[in-house]
């Protein structure tokens, strides 16, 4: 599925060619997905078994491989497809971090809805935009004479925008060839403005790994029930 074994990229020695290939995409992808199936392993051979699980990105591979909705193999091509063809496409674009609600970020992104998206909504005052980057720059520009604090992301291409929508229709294929099975413990991420229900990786959903953005509060709110007290955040890093 890759040209060279993951193993060697991922502890390649520092600096060199290599250790590089983890600074893209092709690479960075399979990486971040094998390393959350480990952590996932690692708590489960502590006793821990997860009740639900939702992931953004990759995660949301992550977590359906978890809960059995598709094997680990399946995961794993998913994964890699889904990062070739991402690295495939010309790089540019830009994501940004705000410090600022979701509803005041949408409302500067009123003009540029073409080219840019919301990535993620990672707190009630915490969203990422993607997409072309003087579009991008500009809003987060009109953003900082209102006060709102932005912080520029180091990543190779402006994921989770309308830049990503080439390779959607190849990645639907190689969804499609994958058999599923639903769990209940899975619920995928949650487009803007919808309210958080359990969906199951499915034919004709494939895309949603690559093209929405995630919206992590109400779907966090909405799992505040009797007997869901704990909740742990897993990943690279959980800040």
């Amino acid at each position: 599925m890759l040209e060279l074994p993951l193993r060697e990229v991922m502890w390649a020695e520092p600096g060199s060619p290599r250790a590089a290939l983890l600074e893209q995409t092709g690479y960075t992808q399979p990486a971040l997905f094998a390393f959350e199936w480990a952590l996932a392993a690692l708590w489960r051979s502590w006793g821990v078994e997860p009740g639900l699980l939702l992931g953004h990105s990759v995660g949301q591979l992550t977590a359906a491989a978890v809960a059995g909705v598709f094997s680990l193999e399946s995961g794993a091509r998913l994964v890699a497809a889904r990062a070739r063809l991402m690295q495939a496409l010309a790089p540019g674009g830009a994501m940004i971090s705000l410090a600022a609600p979701e509803e005041v970020v949408r409302e500067a992104l009123a003009a540029v809805l073409q080219t840019v998206a919301v990535a993620a909504v990672n707190a009630p005052a915490s969203v990422v935009i993607s997409g072309a980057e003087a579009d991008v720059l500009r809003v987060a520009e009109q953003l900082a004479a209102r006060g709102v604090q932005s912080r520029r992301l180091a990543v190779s291409h402006a994921f989770h925008s309308p830049l990503m929508e080439p390779m959607l229709e190849a990645f639907q294929r190689v969804a499609e060839s994958v058999s599923y099975q639903p769990r209940a413990s899975l619920w995928s991420r949650t487009p803007p403005g919808r309210s958080p229900v359990p969906r199951f990786p499915r034919r004709g959903t494939g895309s949603d790994t690559s093209g929405r953005g995630f919206a992590s509060p109400p779907v966090c709110r909405s799992w505040r029930a009797p007997g869901r007290a704990r909740f742990s955040s897993w990943g690279r890093d959980p800040r």
